[in-house]
């Protein structure tokens, strides 16, 4: 269905005092990236990891960093959808990315949003998930481990 194209890790030594920033989590996002050999427009699905919110102001402004070059993807907060699932969010983030790319299932609102953090209806977020063939898989955990891959849809 789907193969992993690219995978880093890394941490973000600021999540821990204020003021928090994203170079760790942006750098980590740069990395799979290169490592996919997909440029950061390639990019149609990002599954977030954001902890108790629909997308956190960190993690958004890592996502901005990274898709700077004015391509949007379409950001999916599984969190907003099935609540906290801690240890397993990561997991769980990959296979549904698997599912969404391979099946292109139908999109619930409250679930996908933009990169300024507006909720996006599924009637709008569905054309964008219909021209998905690379997702980003983004774990952050808030003591600072921050995961990302990238996977690839497979016909």
């Amino acid at each position: 269905l789907a193969r992993i194209a690219g995978y880093a890790a890394g941490f973000e030594p600021t999540l821990t005092r204020r003021p928090r920033e994203c170079t760790g989590i942006a750098e980590t996002m740069h990395r799979a990236l290169t490592l996919s050999g997909h440029a950061a427009g390639d990019v149609g699905l990002v599954m977030t990891s954001a902890h108790g919110t629909a997308l956190d102001h960190v993690e958004l402004a890592a996502l901005r960093n990274v898709f700077a070059e004015g391509w949007a993807p379409l950001l999916c907060a599984p969190k907003a959808a099935w609540g906290e699932a801690f240890g397993a969010d990561g997991a769980l983030s990959l296979a549904l990315a698997t599912t969404l790319l391979s099946e292109r299932g139908t999109l619930a609102d409250g679930i996908t949003f933009d990169l300024a953090g507006a909720a996006l209806p599924g009637r709008r977020a569905q054309p964008i998930l219909e021209r998905a063939q690379l997702a980003l898989v983004h774990a952050l955990c808030y003591s600072g481990p921050t995961v990302a891959l990238v996977l690839a849809h497979e016909e």
